[in-house]
């Protein structure tokens, strides 16, 4: 989705802290020096999406009635229509 609104040119503050740690744990799983089996990947994959999930929720509410929060928000069902997919796809191998 692309929005073209002068409301997106106002000032946006990002909290880094929290998008480093996501990318940390993202890092620190494809450096792993063990192998990861493909549950544990699903596992993962549904951790990553759930937490940025959460901080694109959070900051949706952060920005109220806005373009800006239209798209956090549109972002935030996108991850969690995808965690949906994952458990899906980890309760058939599990099953």
């Amino acid at each position: 989705m692309i929005l073209k609104s002068k409301d997106l040119k106002k000032d946006i503050e990002l909290d880094m802290v929290e998008i480093n740690n996501i990318m940390q744990k993202a890092d620190s799983i494809l450096k792993s020096q063990y192998q990861i089996t493909f549950k544990d990947a699903l596992k993962s994959a549904i951790e990553l999406e759930n937490d940025s999930g959460e901080y694109h929720y959070r900051n949706f509410i952060k920005y109220g009635n806005s373009d800006l929060s239209l798209l956090l928000e549109n972002l935030s069902k996108y991850d969690n229509e995808h965690i949906e997919q994952l458990k899906e796809l980890l309760n058939k191998f599990t099953s």
